[in-house]
C-alpha cells in the first residue's frame, strides 16, 4: 500500500518537526567540523541518524589509522582503535524520523491480521519499510509536512478479503492531531509556491542592492 501526506499546521507535529530541524542542523555542523578537520569534501552520512559513516579522501592520500577505499563507493572509515574511531562513535545523531513519528504521533507502520481457519500474519506498511515515516520540508521556517502509510487504505483492503485486524492498526482513524490529510499533488503546489516566492523574493532583494 502506498503513503499519504499530511500537511502540518500545529499541534505536537509541528514541535516535533521543528525540534528535528534544530537537531538536522547541530548533527550537520558536527560532520562539517570533522570534515573540515580531515580536509575532505566527501563522504556518507547514516540515513537514519546523520551521523558522519565515511570519507572519501583524495587518491593515494588515505592517511594512517584508515581503511583502504572500498570497491563500491571509494569510501575509507576509520580503523577500529584508533582515534578517530572513537571520534565517529562519539558522534549524537538525530532520532530516527519514522520511530519518532509513528511513536509520537501514534502512526501504525505494520498490521497484524488473522483469519478463522488459523491464518495469521504481520507485514509493514507504508512505501519504504525502512523508512515508512518522515517529515516534508521546503525550509526551516516551513510550510511542513509529513508522509506516513495509509493505514486506514490498508486494513480497509484486509477486511475486504476476510480478515480481522488487531493491534493499533485497527483503531486508527487516520486523524493526527494538528495535521491535515493532502493530495501528493496539493504537496506538490505547495512546494512550487514556495519556491516561486523565494525566487521572486530573491529577485527583488537583488533590485533593492543594486539601487544606490
Amino acid at each position: 500500500m502506498s503513503s499519504v501526506i499530511y500537511l502540518i499546521e500545529g499541534g505536537k507535529a509541528l514541535q516535533l518537526v521543528k525540534r528535528h530541524i534544530e537537531e538536522v542542523k547541530r548533527v550537520r555542523a558536527e560532520v562539517r567540523l570533522i570534515a573540515d578537520e580531515l580536509g575532505i569534501t566527501e563522504g556518507q552520512t547514516n540515513p537514519f541518524t546523520g551521523v558522519l559513516a565515511s570519507v572519501v579522501f583524495k587518491r593515494g592520500a588515505v592517511p594512517e589509522g584508515w581503511t583502504k577505499p572500498d570497491r563500491k563507493h571509494g569510501v575509507s572509515y576509520p580503523k577500529k582503535g584508533s582515534p578517530m574511531a572513537a571520534r565517529f562513535a562519539a558522534q549524537v545523531g538525530y532520532p530516527d524520523p519514522a520511530k519518532v513519528i509513528s511513536d509520537e504521533l501514534g502512526i501504525p507502520v505494520d498490521v497484524d491480521y488473522s483469519r478463522g481457519n488459523g491464518v495469521q500474519g504481520s507485514k509493514c506498511i507504508g512505501d519504504n519499510p525502512f523508512r515508512p515515516c518522515g517529515w516534508l520540508y521546503c525550509s526551516g521556517e516551513g510550510p511542513f509536512a509529513l508522509f506516513a502509510p495509509d493505514v486506514v487504505s490498508e486494513v480497509k483492503a484486509l477486511t475486504e478479503k476476510g480478515y480481522t485486524v488487531e493491534g493499533g492498526a485497527a483503531s486508527f482513524t487516520g486523524l493526527i492531531d494538528g495535521c491535515r490529510q493532502i493530495e501528493d499533488e496539493e504537496w506538490d503546489i505547495v512546494v512550487a509556491q514556495h519556491a516561486l516566492q523565494a525566487k521572486r523574493e530573491s529577485a527583488v532583494a537583488g533590485q533593492e542592492g543594486g539601487t544606490q
